[in-house]
């Protein structure tokens, strides 16, 4: 926000303030991966409003030299994980429709064109974005979109712009973290924003990376502020005006040039001859904060403007100039309102996520939540139904948008619920925003987003009523297991269990009770095997008679670790028939890991073992959890052939996949034994302590027995006190 188009234009082509190391920064990050022909990640940290947006645009301003790509991290929405990947990757391809499938597929292999793993790379990175319901490992899907980047990088350095990952999911982190780590092919750039909150959940972000760099934006000093307010308002600046601002300020961009315009808005600084001039400074309040400044601002706008602003922040950080028409008929020339706004500074043009359709977005995300907050709730509550409608009409249900759907029916619900609306239409926006929640998180459980599922699982378990939130019980307790969240998860389809008895929902009780089973054997509680056998097979006999032949394969394949190795064998390649027949790609993926897990502790000759698992991991394996066990059984083969350099790498794998999922509860028995092999004592030792140490933190006790065993055994054997 400036005083006129003038001074604005001014601003922007003056220098920066202040931030003149900074930009060196990245300009030295660009050369760096220009130059080496590689990767590089840096970052910029620093709290709202202090200038983040401003460097890179300058930044990338300069960076005439490299492709510009750009996506952001939304504040809403679960199970979005890979929206800002999306978004890059249609930027780079050129299509504009929100992963679509067909579109996507095409342009990928456009943009691909004679490159041989063309058709590889754009099923999986296709998959893994959702354009396509074809499973996709987390392994294959980071492989896709790190070769899509590399290879679109041939002819010139891209810069892939992530921002606001303060926001991010942990997986988007993950596959940020792996590209830096293991792109060394292309010139590309992963530069990233970020609010310092980032650091409270990745206190080592970038760390002890040769590759990557952060910078730190400080507040502005004093003398720096006064130079912004003379880029904004020219020469002959009152010293009582840079005094006031920059007291008031304290060094925060954003609060200056707010506060500069709302003087100028004011009439208290008036342009005249060549200089400004002050009126009546001396009765100017100076606000609290930078939202009540802004919130100041808006209130000057007049209805219409003020209407299409919070329209827009309903949407969110982006919105549609066709979304705001269709929930806001009454305004005539909406393309008119929206321009005054781009001019007045509080929204700029975007890229459409709609073909056909203009995008813009808020100058800054301050200025979104300030209208947003300043809508009533009720009315909040409507037009989120209306755009969550609006969404379904545009883009479809298989769009890829589920989640955000989701989120706006969700949000109506909620906002509804809070100023006791209709009772009816509440009930219809709880049940529409739960199932479209159970659906994004089915969706990210396939995708092996674990944590994102468990927090849509639970929001569409506590919309959904009674009996139609059952299934999704379901799936949460199940998720919440393979997280490692064994009290939850037995808490849970306990509850479930006695829900689904008191209604006459016998399948699902039964499929409770198996899942209780399950966690049972990560528990280690005090049930005899041949009575934990026994119960599975009569539940497995009982769903069957109900006609359930995919439940019954799970209530078996959920204890099958206490059955006896080929017996083991038997069952699980059964459960492989029943899953393929039935098209259930997670039972199958589950089942074949028992089969290879059997294989390596019983009867199968390691070579034999090594090419099944191989094999197995070639044809990609569509859930994290079970991949990575995978490569840790496939360190384990490995092993028993002294490929100990081999097996370590696998091991790596296993542990990266699986420690936002629970799944290293796996990977340190694995490597304790392969270091055993190795005759490494002393890492056998560590790899023992690791694992000890997590399954006790975890509550879980079926391995960390063993485990506890072998750490004893060991520290004798080194002699340790």
């Amino acid at each position: 926000v400036t005083p006129d188009a003038a001074g604005r234009q001014r601003h922007l082509d003056s220098p920066m303030v202040g931030r003149a190391r900074h930009l060196r920064a990245l300009e030295d990050a660009l050369a760096a991966a220009t130059e080496d022909s590689s990767t590089f990640l840096a970052t910029v940290v620093g709290p709202a409003g202090v200038g983040k947006t401003r460097l890179v645009e300058e930044f990338l301003r300069e960076a005439d030299h490299a492709m510009i790509h750009r996506g952001r991290c939304l504040s809403y929405g679960e199970g979005i994980t890979f929206w800002p990947v999306d978004q890059i990757v249609r930027s780079v391809v050129g299509v504009d429709e929100v992963a679509r499938g067909p579109a996507l597929v095409t342009g990928i292999l456009e943009t691909l064109a004679g490159d041989p793993d063309a058709a590889e790379v754009a099923t999986k990175l296709a998959g893994i974005l959702g354009a396509t319901t074809d499973p996709v490992s987390r392994e294959d899907g980071f492989w896709a979109i790190r070769t899509f980047l590399e290879r679109a990088a041939t002819e010139k350095p891209l810069v892939a712009v992530f921002d606001d990952i303060h926001w991010a999911e942990p997986m988007l982190l993950d596959l940020i973290d792996h590209i830096a780590d293991w792109s060394r092919r292309s010139p590309v750039l992963l530069l990233c924003t970020a609010r310092p909150e980032l650091l409270d959940g990745r206190p080592t972000w970038g760390g002890g990376k040769a590759n990557a760099s952060s910078t730190l934006l400080q507040p502005l000093s004093v003398e720096e502020s006064s130079a912004l307010i003379e880029n904004l308002l020219g020469s002959g600046v009152a010293p009582e005006v840079v005094e006031l601002v920059s007291g008031a300020a304290g060094g925060n961009p954003l609060f200056v040039e707010e506060m500069v315009a709302e003087l100028v808005d004011d009439g208290r600084i008036t342009r005249s001859g060549s200089g400004w001039h002050t009126v009546d400074l001396l009765e100017v309040s100076v606000p609290a904060s930078i939202q009540s400044l802004i919130s100041a601002r808006l209130d000057r706008l007049d209805t219409s403007e003020r209407t299409v602003l919070e329209r827009g922040a309903v949407e969110g950080d982006l919105f549609h100039l066709g979304s705001v028409e269709a929930v806001a008929p009454e305004l005539p020339e909406v393309a008119d309102i929206v321009s005054n706004l781009v001019r007045k500074e509080l929204i700029r043009p975007d890229r459409s996520e709609f073909p056909g359709d203009a995008a813009f977005r808020f100058r800054h995300a301050l200025i979104r939540d300030v209208a947003y907050s300043s809508i009533p709730k009720h009315v909040r509550a409507d037009l989120h139904e209306r755009f969550g409608r609006s969404l379904v009409d545009r883009a479809g249900d298989g769009s890829g948008l589920g989640a955000i759907i989701a989120h706006h029916f969700d949000q109506a619900f909620r906002l509804l619920h809070d100023v006791g609306g209709d009772g009816e239409r509440s009930q219809a926006l709880a049940q529409e925003a739960g199932m479209r929640s159970h659906d994004a998180g089915v969706a990210a459980e396939r995708t092996g987003d674990i944590t994102a599922a468990i927090r849509l699982f639970e929001r569409a378990a506590s919309l959904l009523p009674g009996v139609d939130a059952f299934e999704t019980r379901l799936h949460l307790g199940r998720v919440l297991h393979r997280a490692g969240s064994y009290d939850r998860a037995r808490d849970e389809l306990v509850r479930l269990e006695t829900d689904a008895d008191a209604a006459g929902r016998r399948r699902v009780a039964l499929l409770a009770g198996a899942g209780l089973l399950e966690v049972a054997t990560s528990t280690a509680e005090e049930i005899p095997v041949d009575e934990m056998l026994g119960r599975s097979e009569a539940i497995a006999q009982e769903l069957r008679s109900l006609g359930d032949e995919v439940g019954a394969a799970w209530a078996l394949i959920g204890v099958i670790n206490w059955r006896d190795r080929e017996d083991g064998v038997v069952v699980a390649r059964r459960v492989v028939e029943t899953a393929v027949l039935h098209g259930d790609a997670g039972l199958e993926a589950e089942a074949e890991l028992w089969v290879t897990l059997h294989m390596h502790w019983g009867f199968a000759p390691a070579s034999e073992g090594l090419a099944h698992t191989r094999a197995w991991l070639a044809r990609g394996i569509p859930d994290r959890w079970v991949e990575a066990r995978a490569w840790a059984v496939l360190a384990g083969f490995h092993g028993f052939l002294a490929q100990y350099e081999e097996g370590r790498a696998a091991l790596e794998r296993a542990r990266d996949l699986g420690d936002s999922v629970g799944a290293d509860t796996v990977a340190p028995f694995h490597g304790l034994f392969l270091e055993l092999l190795a005759g490494e004592l002393d890492r056998a030792v560590e790899w023992t302590r690791r694992g000890f140490e997590r399954n006790r933190d975890l509550g879980e006790k079926s391995w960390m027995s063993t485990l506890a065993a072998m750490l004893a055994e060991l520290s004798a054997r080194r002699g340790d006190a």
